[in-house]
């Protein structure tokens, strides 16, 4: 009897998958080693055509969820060693629904979440909690499927933002968009907001669009004016004063915003409301020391706006030493006269300087144009030290 079992390749797969539900045990039996033994020799073949069964027998979802010698089930070892095919019979057979809610196999798991991202059916690939965890903590393709799932709270905030903001598809696009809309307070819309203060396209598109705001109210204004919503800004601050006074009471006061603050409110131009802009250049004149050491290292630098404003209001650096290069740079005559007559201050900072600083640049260039004369050498062109010689 055993010789009527087929021996050949993988062409014989359906006629071995017949032969074992025979009612003959040991011609089932037979059938079986011999597309087990297949298999060991070379499961790539054999995957590929028990799928080609269609519909799968009832005897291939025994095979495939059998052990072999490479893992707990034959299932894994075919999507470990070819392209997982993701047939309907995989992810839909009630025979394999409890295997697969369970499992935590890699290479079952992706397979589950490559099946989601492909068909948008979420269900099935995030019934797995593995699954669900790896979605969670996956690129944006994968954490869509939450998204999709309705369970955004399950992603970090950074993590869900990135999918939300991504260029999906329309059928996509419309539930992320339904998801930015109703963000609550929180965390997620926290970042959103501050994503959009730092001009991410997406970000700014996203609360234009949908009138989300910082939580808290005193932020109002001033996030309104960085996102350019100029109408927004009237309705809720017609006189400036409140951006004034949440520049000036906290947002100076803390160093994770003094300096995104101050490029806010620096590149404002005249399509901003007249009372932000005066508030705008109040509240930087009456700059804290984050904001103000942010300010001269702009002006020192040659940033025109930033010079303006520690002109007119007499902003210096904290550290005394570098008061008469930051006077001589931003071309305060005067006062760098008044403050260094003999020159001996400004000698003994350019003395302090490394050869190769590019500082010594903006000095001689800043002499050149006042007419006065170089108060150091060029820089010398930094050379990377030669490797120490192989012994």
């Amino acid at each position: 009897m055993f010789g009527m079992v087929p021996r050949t390749a993988a062409a014989s797969v359906p006629d071995l998958l017949r032969l074992m539900t025979s009612p003959r045990r040991r011609r089932a039996a037979a059938a079986t080693a011999t597309l087990a033994g297949l298999w060991r020799a070379d499961p790539e073949p054999v995957w590929h055509a028990i799928w080609a069964e269609s519909p799968l027998p009832p005897a291939a979802l025994d095979f495939l969820l059998a052990p072999d010698d490479a893992a707990p089930a034959r299932l894994l070892t075919g999507l470990s060693v070819a392209a997982a095919p993701a047939p309907a019979e995989l992810v839909t057979r009630p025979e394999l629904a409890a295997f697969l809610r369970e499992t935590d196999d890699p290479a079952l798991v992706e397979a589950l979440l490559r099946h989601g991202a492909d068909t948008l059916d979420v269900d099935l690939a995030l019934a797995n909690p593995h699954a669900a965890r790896a979605a969670a903590e996956g690129p944006p393709d994968r954490a869509v499927l939450l998204v999709l799932a309705g369970r955004p709270h399950d992603i970090d905030p950074q993590r869900l933002l990135d999918t939300l903001l991504h260029p999906w598809p329309p059928p996509v696009r419309a539930a992320c968009d339904s998801v930015l809309a109703s963000l609550p307070p929180g965390p997620a819309r926290e970042a959103l907001c501050e994503r959009a203060v730092d001009e991410d396209p997406a970000a700014l598109a996203a609360v234009v669009a949908t009138g989300l705001r910082p939580q808290h109210p005193d932020e109002a204004a001033f996030f309104l004016l960085a996102t350019r919503q100029w109408q927004e800004f009237t309705a809720v601050d017609p006189q400036g004063r409140r951006l004034y006074a949440y520049c000036h009471a906290t947002a100076f006061a803390r160093p994770d915003r003094a300096r995104r603050t101050v490029d806010v409110l620096l590149r404002l131009d005249q399509h901003a409301p007249a009372a932000a802009r005066t508030a705008a250049t109040e509240a930087l004149h009456q700059a804290k020391a984050q904001a103000r050491e942010y300010l001269c290292t702009l002006a020192v630098h040659g940033d025109p706006d930033a010079t303006r404003i520690v002109t007119a209001a007499g902003h210096t650096p904290k550290d005394r030493r570098h008061v008469p290069a930051f006077l001589f740079l931003t071309g305060q005559w005067q006062r760098y006269d008044a403050t260094d007559p003999d020159g001996s201050r400004l000698r003994a900072y350019t003395g302090r300087l490394p050869a190769w600083d590019t500082a010594r640049d903006r000095l001689r260039a800043a002499a050149r144009r006042a007419g006065r004369p170089a108060p150091c050498d060029a820089p010398v062109p930094w050379v990377e030290p030669a490797p120490p010689p192989v012994r």
